[in-house]
């Protein structure tokens, strides 16, 4: 395990609240989360969830340097045209 322990556990929790939350709020982490969780039967929910928190570590990041703010369309449009390359 590398990086700080406390961030670790918010990150993820957090991936928990995201979740949650995308019954009301629609976000492209919660997609993955829940296709990974449905079609994965050999792999456990903590690898997943590190995965989900890998993927929203990228989108902080790009949505900082870039300046703007998260858009559920074009998250989603972003992670279709990135899947077929």
């Amino acid at each position: 395990k590398h990086g700080n322990a406390v961030a670790r556990k918010l990150l993820y929790r957090a991936i928990g609240q995201i979740d949650n939350a995308a019954k009301t709020n629609p976000c492209h982490i919660a997609d993955y989360y829940e296709s990974k969780k449905l079609s994965s039967q050999t792999q456990g929910f903590k690898k997943i969830a590190i995965a989900s928190i890998h993927k929203l570590i990228r989108t902080i990041y790009a949505l900082i340097i870039n300046d703007q703010p998260y858009d559920y369309n074009v998250a989603t449009h972003n992670q279709k045209d990135f899947s077929r390359n």
